[in-house]
């Protein structure tokens, strides 16, 4: 699409030997910067008001991504790395919620701000997510693998199947407030036998979720041809619809669904959804009147595509205000809304091959909080004298086009283009004047009023432009008086008292460098741009202090201050001195971009290291370091600090054996080097950490160990070394490694001895037990110790750990240790008590549990030093409804019909 201009800027004068081209004829053009439409649309007067929210699962070029439309397919929001985009409440208010691939949903405001995530741990899929109108809880679908014996009807006897999931959660604090599994529940259990696709894996296939009127759940379950209304109170199904089990007499009747997809309930007990039908029925849209008490449903609505739409498995039915169906085939990647008459009113079809994700529509308005971004490289066509950009607004739902001014400079912005605003990103080509040098651009409504925070900031049309402007001074350069030209391998624009250079190929695209005053007459002594230095490279610097300095090609700068004067920054000191420090240090004072105020400028030139075979140049704020002068083998200089400084060079030579030289950027609290790192606080001074008990300090999830309050020390037994930290201490030895303890665990360890133990050195960090977040627990060399709250620190080890540790499930039925382990009287074994059971080791019988009544009734006859002796066996059930613990001389059964034990002593 094009534009025209409206006025002209006057023509500079000529500079002094400058050239002046006329302006360019051609017209701005705007074009779509991103996938385009939404799809081919076709909209009626009898369509609902709002726009499309929803998204694709798959685009050739783009992958998925969530969208919001409108009845044109003009894109008006875009939200990458999503698989779907749906609107939902959240604190009593309307979100988007753009599903995350890697499981779990993030929302966000009117305004385009993160305002909650949605997790989904622990499931293989997490397919829907949906929300009470009040916007405090949530209903997430999805699955999980189990394993399922089908050998009874010709399957495997240990066969993977998806069980379907419903996860219910509190959405201010992300706390489960109800979980069903479909092959995990005793109450509400569907067996695989259920599925009308017994070869799937995924055999109930869930795939949405909401909430009926009562505040019950309504389970979608296309693989069993079923609707089920889960009661959370009970955890049983109120009544199913459809399938195999059906409670209202449709099987085999032409009202019976096939494959529900997206099964909602209104007010009036109206149950609709989407049912992708099997075999040779296609795809329709019902709705059925149901009486769940008397298990009576009537169909009052049936709507099928002229063309049968099959092979679905994704898809949605939302019942609009009006009275409309908008009907999502998510394989067929279209979107129709129908009518109640039945005639199409809106359709929209993606690309051959996309498909599309749930869609609903949605009364919805966004207004950013931030300004468009704008990318632009500067003039990318000298030839035809064009400026090309893009913009990108993403989810202002208010965008109808986007005018652009240009002029002379930011005061004088006289010449105006408007264009369309045909997608969320647009590259928009601008034909310019010789006099052209700045622009911006902003966004309209559907009034052509300019939409609030929609305006660009300045933006300069080339390099040089923008890098003049830049200048302290600029005023000092005069006014441009030409486009951009060549002049060997870079290029110039003539100002009136100046000239600005940047290097580029075949346009301006380097930094810029505008020469003047004493860092132009200081680099001139070394002959300029065709001196051994190289011609400028970037901005000349005018720096808060009033030094300034200028980059060059061949690896070095100028600096120059009232205090130091003028003194070369080259090779390995130079590449770090500006091009890495000043864009991500965030420290006290240090202001971005600049280096004299995080290093300073230069007090004289670089030195060779007295401890090590590297460099140093001192500066006014830091002294620069790098293990080798030259840039050859990725040599590199990082300024080091006190009292990092003062530490590092203490340990003279050995520091530098040790730790290396600086390898990282220093930042708040100590600084990284090749082989260690040295960090510092007020409490507890500067310490260097290294080797084994470095690489465990360091891990992500041992941050909380804080600062270290020693340097390494010997472990206590001849082997091993130890560096405690201001939360806990890390032991290593060449046998364990590195590990860390702390809090009652590491108490628990030093009391029995520590490193002397039986334990042993620690071999694991102190993490959580995986089925059980509040308890932790620390491995050693030969045994575990545990804690929790309630049960404090105790170890575990041998054949009792060999027990325990079987399984997580066990783990959790058995409880945790209440007790280390402890001979028992007799002297011939081990046992030790945990908060459901006790374990009982002997070498003649190994270790065995006993728990609940059996092991009363064991107490009672003697324990171990009684008539039946140690247990030989774990509890296990001999038969339906008894269970039975085997010992020495005997074995004891226990009746759940009687809660009665019986001991038989053999």
């Amino acid at each position: 699409m094009t534009g025209t201009a409206a006025s002209a800027d006057p023509t500079p004068p000529p500079g002094t030997g400058g050239v002046v081209d006329t302006p360019s004829t051609a017209p701005a053009r705007v074009s779509a910067a991103e996938g385009g439409p939404a799809g081919t649309t076709h909209v009626t007067a009898g369509a609902a008001p709002g726009l499309l929210i929803g998204g694709t699962d798959s685009a050739p070029g783009r992958g998925p991504e969530g969208l919001v439309y409108d009845n044109t397919g003009r894109v008006l929001y875009r939200a990458g790395d999503t698989t779907g985009t749906t609107v939902v409440a959240f604190k009593g208010s309307p979100v988007l919620a753009d599903r995350s691939p890697y499981g779990g949903w993030r929302l966000t405001n009117t305004h385009g701000e993160q305002v909650g995530r949605v997790p989904a741990p622990y499931l293989n899929t997490a397919d829907h997510l949906s929300t009470d109108t009040q916007g405090t809880k949530a209903l997430i679908t999805g699955s999980a693998w189990a394993t399922v014996d089908l050998s009874a009807t010709g399957g495997a006897k240990d066969a993977k199947v998806l069980a379907g999931v419903v996860r219910e959660v509190e959405l201010s604090s992300g706390k489960t407030l109800f979980e069903w599994n479909s092959l995990g529940s005793e109450t509400a259990r569907v067996p695989v036998q259920d599925s009308l696709t017994p070869a799937a894996a995924d055999y109930l296939g869930v795939n949405a979720a909401s909430y009926a009127p009562d505040g019950t759940i309504l389970v979608s379950g296309g693989g069993t041809g079923s609707v089920y209304k889960l009661a959370q109170a009970t955890g049983t199904f109120d009544w199913i619809l459809g399938g195999k089990r059906d409670q209202f007499g449709l099987a085999g009747t032409s009202a019976a669904p096939a494959h529900p997809i997206d099964a909602r309930m209104d007010e009036n007990g109206a149950l609709s959804f989407l049912d992708a039908g099997n075999g040779g029925s296609g795809a329709r849209s019902v709705t059925y009147a149901v009486d769940g008490n008397a298990k009576k449903a009537q169909r009052t609505w049936n709507w099928a595509p002229a063309t049968p739409v099959t092979g679905l498995l994704t898809g949605g039915n939302q019942v609009l205000p009006n009275g409309n169906r908008l009907l999502t085939f998510g394989e067929q990647g279209k979107v129709v809304e129908v009518a109640a008459d039945g005639d199409v009113v809106f359709e929209n079809q993606a690309a051959a091959g996309v498909h599309v994700s749930r869609t609903e529509r949605v009364t919805w308005k966004t207004a950013p909080t931030e300004e468009p971004y704008l990318g632009y490289d500067g003039l990318a066509r000298l030839d035809s004298k064009t400026a090309t950009m893009r913009l990108r607004w993403n989810g202002q739902t208010e965008l109808v086009s986007w005018q652009v001014r240009s002029g002379q400079d930011k005061d004088h912005l006289d010449k105006v283009f408007t264009l369309p605003a045909v997608d969320t990103a647009v590259n928009l080509e601008i034909p310019l004047a010789p006099s052209d040098a700045a622009f911006t651009v902003t966004g309209l409504d559907k009034d052509g009023a300019s939409l609030p925070v929609g305006t660009t900031p300045v933006t300069y049309l080339d390099v040089l432009s923008g890098g003049v402007a830049r200048l302290a001074d600029p005023a000092s350069m005069g006014v441009a008086t030409s486009f951009p030209y060549r002049i060997g391998e870079g290029w110039v624009r003539d100002y009136t008292q100046g000239l600005a250079y940047t290097t580029g190929g075949t346009a301006p695209t380097g930094e810029v460098s505008a020469i003047a005053g004493a860092v132009a007459t200081e680099y001139r002594k070394y002959g300029g741009p065709d001196g051994f230095l190289g011609p400028p490279v970037a901005t000349m610097r005018v720096h808060p202090d009033g030094g300034r300095s200028v980059k060059l090609r061949n690896f070095a700068y100028i600096a120059w201050s009232p205090a130091t004067g003028a003194h070369l920054i080259a090779s390995v000191m130079s590449q770090s001195w500006d091009t890495y420090w000043n864009s991500h240090m965030g420290l006290p004072g240090v202001i971005s971009g600049d280096p004299t105020t995080f290093i300073g400028y230069p007090k004289g030139e670089q030195q060779s290291d007295p401890y090590g075979t590297g460099c140093y140049q001192e500066f006014t704020k830091a002294t620069m370091y790098a293990k080798g002068c030259s840039l050859v083998n990725g040599n590199r200089a990082f300024p080091v600090f006190e009292p990092v400084l003062g530490k590092w060079n203490s340990m003279k030579e050995e520091g530098r054996r040790v730790l290396g030289y600086p390898n990282f950027a220093p930042y708040q609290g100590g600084m990284d080097f090749e082989r260690g790192i040295i960090t510092y606080s007020d409490e507890t001074g500067a310490h260097a950490v290294f080797g084994g008990i470095l690489a465990v300090a360091w891990k992500g999830d041992n941050v909380f160990i804080g600062a270290p309050t020693t340097d390494e020390l010997p472990a206590g037994d001849g082997i091993g070394r130890v560096q405690h930290f201001q939360h806990a201490s890390i032991y290593w030895s060449p046998s364990s490694g590195a590990g860390t303890v702390h809090g009652g665990i590491r108490d628990k360890w030093l009391a029995l001895g520590g490193v002397r133990s039986f334990l042993g050195y620690p071999t694991s960090g102190e993490v959580y037990v995986g089925f059980d977040p509040i308890a932790t627990f620390n491995q050693f060399q030969r045994g575990v110790v545990f804690w929790t709250a309630g049960t404090g620190a105790h170890e575990v080890h041998g054949g009792i750990w060999a027990l325990w540790s079987h399984t997580p499930a066990e783990q959790a039925y058995y409880g945790y240790p209440t007790t280390d382990e402890m001979p028992t009287p007799d002297g011939r074994g081990a046992y030790q008590l945990f908060e459901r059971s006790g374990m009982y080791w002997t070498p003649q019988t190994g270790a065995h549990e006993v728990h609940g009544g059996i092991r009363d009734a064991w107490v009672a006859a003697g324990a171990e030093r009684g008539r039946l002796g140690y247990p030989t066996s774990n509890e296990y059930s001999p038969a339906d409804g008894l269970r039975r613990s085997d010992f020495e001389h005997g074995y004891i059964e226990w009746s759940a019909a009687t809660g009665q034990t019986r001991t038989v002593v053999r």
